[in-house]
């Protein structure tokens, strides 16, 4: 089997962070994957093999930052928050699972400019149930197994993901982190990824957004929305729809049906059983720019999974 050392580096080529230590076996298994699509010039590839673009697209526009700083909300392992690291950005790590904040502040031990918050962010502050998700196949976990999809909200897919039990936790708003100076009030990149969540801290951080804002959102008929969830590209173009300021939307897709990425500038509605990332900028400068780079990087092959 390949070593991490061998692999370290073309991680580094394509802008990939590093993986932590946890589940070795599927960590070797997606690079080894990664390695040998990328050796035969080949695109197609299990998603989870695929580099992040959205990582690699902020690469390309942080040096048009003015706000030297990320905020980076439902952490899971950490990748967008070493990142902000990498980028120069004073970062703010917030993970609402107590066992993911604690593998955080392990992972970051000694890192200069870089905290980690355990809270669930949302619209409200208080406290709140977190659903701890569990594949078909395993016990309950708020690791680094099933724990990636571990939600505020109750949205079990039959088969795949159910959520057999909760655990209390802190919520806040990403205003009253501001309020209080725990967040800056001005913010470079804000990244926020909570299984289905999303829109609610949006609101809450209203109107402290990013000049770049990263939100993940599910199509209506995508397979973990299916109605259960209020994060499809019309429920954020609604929410958005009354705001003063105008904000500009690039849309990173995954096409389930067509086993495609591709992406969409200012969308009307999602791309049919699709799900992927919406990038909110509050510049035009920096929109034309993260365009530019889907252009160069999405247009010019056909990335499969």
């Amino acid at each position: 089997m390949t070593s991490r050392a061998a692999l370290n580096p073309v991680c580094a080529r394509f802008g990939m962070p590093v993986p932590v230590e946890h589940d070795p076996g599927l960590v070797a298994l997606e690079q080894q994957l990664l390695c040998s699509a990328l050796a035969r010039g080949v695109q197609e590839q299990p998603l989870g093999a695929c580099p992040d673009f959205e990582i690699l697209l902020l690469k390309a526009i942080a040096p048009l930052l003015r706000h030297r700083n990320g905020i980076d909300i439902g952490a899971e392992r950490g990748s967008f928050a070493q990142a902000f690291l990498d980028l120069g950005l004073q970062t703010l790590t917030i993970e609402a699972s107590p066992m993911q904040a604690r593998a955080l502040r392990r992972r970051f031990l000694g890192r200069v400019g870089v905290r980690v918050l355990f809270a669930a962010m949302s619209d409200q502050d208080g406290r709140v149930d977190l659903h701890l998700a569990r594949h078909a196949d395993e016990r309950p976990s708020d690791g680094y197994g099933s724990g990636a999809y571990n939600s505020l909200i109750d949205t079990p897919v039959p088969g795949a993901i159910d959520f057999p039990c909760t655990i209390t936790v802190p919520r806040r708003r990403l205003s009253t982190l501001v309020r209080t100076g725990i967040a800056p009030p001005n913010i470079g990149v804000l990244k926020v990824d909570t299984e289905g969540h999303d829109l609610a801290v949006l609101a809450g951080a209203w109107p402290h957004v990013g000049e770049v804002t990263i939100l993940e959102y599910w199509a209506g008929d995508f397979v973990f929305n299916k109605g259960r969830a209020t994060n499809d590209l019309s429920d954020y173009l609604a929410f958005l729809s009354d705001k003063p300021e105008r904000l500009h939307m690039l849309v990173i897709a995954r096409d389930e049906s067509q086993h495609e990425i591709m992406f969409q500038v200012n969308p009307r509605a999602a791309l049919p059983n699709s799900w992927g990332n919406v990038l909110l900028f509050r510049r035009e400068d920096l929109m034309r720019a993260a365009v530019d780079w889907c252009l160069g990087t999405l247009s010019s092959a056909r990335y499969r999974f």
